[in-house]
């Protein structure tokens, strides 16, 4: 659970400075009262009655705080902000499993698996062009205080992409809709990926998956003067540095150990474990995401396609191997 009483190391400017603050005041909202104890205990007890959850795989105060977490986003939303938090981990480590989840409590304020199944398939688009990005929000799909899942978003937000003419138009989209209070999720496999709109104006929030189940978040820096407000450069130094003073490999390092550099990292908010989906509803994800990860025809205007050329024999149409023995082409 987030403890108001925390010290927390915060790192402006390359320049470590301790003091005690409220972790909520870093997202910008006000400090935990028991309307988040509350909250955080009633999504527990949901999870409670599903059938495959295992409590016993799990701390209790973990899952406390990921829900509180959620409570934050919530609040946030509904205090008339906007938000986009990216995801970044490995293949098939979780950041799909995370998404559904923290966008259903978000959306719902609740959570089943019924309401987990709706969420996919209302909510999630899955490797999305920017018309149907567009699309979507014209459509006013997830509403007021709503959520939306860019999964394998890298259509949309790829630095080498980000002055295509759909993006363009994408990017003012999301800059005009900030009235509908909404959470965007972007699950990409890399945050050095997105461009300089969506780093340092969008993406408010970073989750980061470094294991099964377990995720470290990092929140944009307050610091009005920087230019990189995640610190990237820096939080690559530090993280560098305390391998070469462990003389180990970055691969070597063992997940408690990464939760342990990460909290003394420039723009380290918090971590937390995160519980699995029922199986079914993953075979439902992946039975979708199959359908449109490898759906090249929906291509988008930024990306030239060349002309087929058709064979007619007369005013028949025939085969390219017919023509070259009897007809002539027309591009």
């Amino acid at each position: 659970m987030i403890e108001s009483r925390n010290i927390i190391i915060i790192l402006y400017a390359n320049t470590a400075v301790t003091q005690p603050v409220f972790e909520a005041d870093l997202m910008g909202v006000i400090p935990k009262d028991e309307a988040a104890d509350d909250f955080a205990k009633r999504i527990l007890s949901r999870y409670r009655e599903m059938p495959t959850f295992d409590m016993a795989h799990h701390e209790e105060k973990d899952l406390l705080r990921f829900f509180e977490f959620c409570w934050l986003i919530r609040k946030r939303l509904r205090d008339d902000f906007d938000l986009s938090m990216a995801c970044t981990g490995g293949r098939g480590i979780g950041k799909s499993v995370f998404s559904i989840q923290t966008g259903t409590i978000v959306q719902y304020g609740d959570i089943t698996n019924e309401l987990m199944k709706k969420f996919i398939t209302d909510k999630m688009l899955l490797a999305p062009t920017p018309d149907e990005i567009i699309q979507k929000h014209q459509e006013k799909t997830a509403g007021q205080f709503g959520v939306m899942v860019l999964d394998e978003a890298m259509r949309v937000c790829y630095s080498r992409e980000f002055m295509s003419k759909d993006n363009i138009q994408l990017n003012k989209i999301f800059t005009v809709n900030r009235k509908e209070n909404m959470l965007h999720i972007l699950c990409i496999p890399s945050f050095y990926a997105l461009d300089n709109f969506w780093r340092n104006d969008r993406v408010k929030y970073w989750a980061h998956i470094y294991g099964r189940g377990k995720v470290v978040i990092f929140a944009q820096g307050l610091n009005p003067f920087q230019k990189d407000r995640w610190n990237l450069s820096y939080n690559e130094f530090a993280f560098n540095r305390y391998i070469q003073k462990q003389h180990r490999k970055a691969y070597e390092l063992e997940e408690f150990e990464q939760e342990g550099v990460y909290k003394y990292l420039s723009n380290y908010l918090m971590s937390f474990e995160f519980p699995d989906i029922d199986q079914k509803l993953l075979t439902y994800y992946k039975e979708l995401t199959e359908e449109n990860r490898y759906d090249f025809k929906r291509s988008t205007s930024q990306v030239p396609v060349e002309p087929k050329s058709r064979y007619f024999y007369g005013e028949k149409e025939v085969t390219k191997e017919e023509f070259e023995n009897y007809g002539k082409t027309i591009c």
